[in-house]
């Protein structure tokens, strides 16, 4: 099975690598897919700044080396402290919320002032049932706050400290499983990585599946890797596994392609009779979370006819993610209003894809897959810009940096796609040191990674589809560091004997 190993890490080299150097050819950056595929400046710069960041990096984690526990300590409380403290400062920069996350807030805020008894019966929800627990957390804290306020504003501020919890406990989660998985100094690198990495904080004020989502890829992984292992309760481990796994997906659907990359893993290292026996039990977890939301979904919206016929048939973005850059288009939902049924919508789309498929011939095919791996993997602002530069309520000196279109936006681009390159390429390099090393210690990460590139490539994608991935992505540029700390201090060594 190490032959296989092998291979997945030399493919995840492969895809990977591809983003990388198709970015870096494309010579632009993109910001709002509405707005189209404009040159922003030279991806050469931030390159630059990536190598430079790499550099420095290593030279921290070089110092931090022969800290001791306390100090090491310190150093994480003081990155917490700095990472929360970033946090609260984009509380400057809430927006009005508009898009999908807009739909949810605005037909919340109906059913909690009783503006509309029938309210639940959201179109929105009847077309995209994926957003319904989405939809039912952000309804549950906003029904409490109500008790204390009515305004948007004072909802929209509730919601952005939700979210701010959210965000904080993907990063503690992750800053204890670098500490176990690699060390506590590769952890305090990783800490350095959240707050290198701006859009990680500065999604805070916009509350929706992205932010709520970003727990559970990380949390699904660092059970699996580090509690089963310690554990003599395996079942009952794998069984929460397949539980949380399920409560992700509705919220997030990639979050699903993290209990994939296990299930591929447990078969690569596992005996096949302690696979089929073990495998089951998470699937029964998953199967049995599910239900349980299912039921809950009846509960909470059971007075309501669900309209099978307003629903939106999961080929639809398919279709969308083939045309122009792969994003969402306007023009692509025309066929809503329609009076079509369900299964007419999907044979329609059906014959679309198929149309467009064949408009692209093979050579034209790949050209628009080079343009959609840009399109996902070449914005390190993972689309934050373009989210707050709709409907702001706060704008401040700072928003004329980070705020898309704004005068000094392009120098922010410069840094944090220079941040982004180096991450690829501290994730490209950890994959060839863990080849060198026959180690394949960290497969079910690379899979997981592997599968959600596969599947933005299909579907309808943004950058802003990596943000739950994102503590996946610093575990790997974290780990790194540190293994070229290593690998260069033997080198060195090396040299001084000969």
């Amino acid at each position: 099975m190490k032959k296989l190993s092998k291979f997945i890490y030399i493919l995840f080299i492969l895809l990977i690598g591809w983003a990388l150097i198709a970015s870096l050819l494309s010579n632009s950056f993109f910001q709002d897919g509405r707005d189209g595929y404009y040159i922003k400046s030279i991806t050469y710069i931030s390159l630059a700044i990536g190598i430079a960041l790499i550099f420095l990096l290593r030279f921290i984690y070089k110092k931090i080396l022969k800290a001791k526990n306390k100090t090491l300590w310190i150093i994480s409380i003081l990155l917490f402290i700095i990472f929360f403290a970033l946090q609260l400062y984009t509380i400057n920069f809430i927006v009005r919320p508009t898009w999908d996350f807009g739909i949810i807030f605005k037909e919340i805020k109906k059913i909690i002032t009783n503006l509309d008894n029938t309210s639940k019966n959201v179109i929105y929800l009847n077309r995209f049932p994926n957003n319904r627990l989405t939809f039912m957390i952000t309804y549950v804290f906003m029904m409490i706050f109500s008790i204390f306020g009515s305004s948007d504003l004072f909802y929209i501020k509730g919601m952005f400290f939700i979210n701010m919890i959210f965000i904080d406990i993907a990063i503690v989660i992750m800053f204890i499983f670098l500490k176990k998985h690699a060390s506590f100094k590769t952890s305090i690198i990783g800490l350095i990585f959240s707050i290198l990495i701006c859009p990680l904080y500065l999604y805070t004020p916009i509350f929706y599946s992205d932010t709520y989502s970003i727990i559970y890829p990380i949390l699904i992984l660092f059970i699996y890797m580090y509690i089963l292992k310690d554990t003599k309760y395996k079942k009952t481990i794998l069984f929460l596994i397949g539980l949380i796994a399920s409560i992700g997906m509705n919220i997030k659907f990639t979050v699903i392609i993290i209990l994939i990359a296990i299930i591929i893993d447990m078969f690569l290292k596992n005996k096949k009779k302690t696979f089929f026996k073990l495998v089951p039990i998470s699937l029964i977890g998953f199967a049995i979370s599910f239900i349980a939301i299912t039921f809950s979904y009846k509960m909470f919206f059971g007075t309501i006819k669900i309209d099978m016929n307003k629903k939106i048939p999961y080929n639809h973005w398919i279709k969308m993610g083939l045309h122009g850059y792969g994003g969402w288009t306007g023009s692509d939902t025309s066929y809503f209003g329609w009076n079509m049924s369900f299964l007419e919508k999907e044979k329609y789309n059906n014959k679309e894809i198929k149309k467009i498929l064949k408009n692209y011939g093979p050579l034209g095919y790949i050209k628009f897959l080079n343009k959609k791996v840009v399109f996902t993997w070449g914005d390190g602002s993972y689309y934050s810009s373009a989210k707050l530069k709709r409907s702001p309520i706060k704008r401040n000196i700072i928003s004329r940096i980070i705020v898309a279109d704004e005068p000094y936006n392009k120098y922010y681009l410069y840094y944090i796609n220079g941040v982004h390159y180096a991450i690829i390429i501290l994730m490209i390099v950890s994959a060839i040191i863990g080849i060198k090393r026959k180690n394949y210690n960290n497969l079910s990460i690379y899979l997981s990674i592997i599968g959600l590139f596969l599947f933005l490539l299909i579907w309808e994608t943004r950058s802003r589809y990596l943000y739950n991935f994102i503590p996946l992505f610093i575990v790997l540029a974290s780990e790194c560091i540190s293994e070229l700390d290593r690998k260069v201090s033997k080198t060195c060594l090396k040299l001084k004997r000969k």
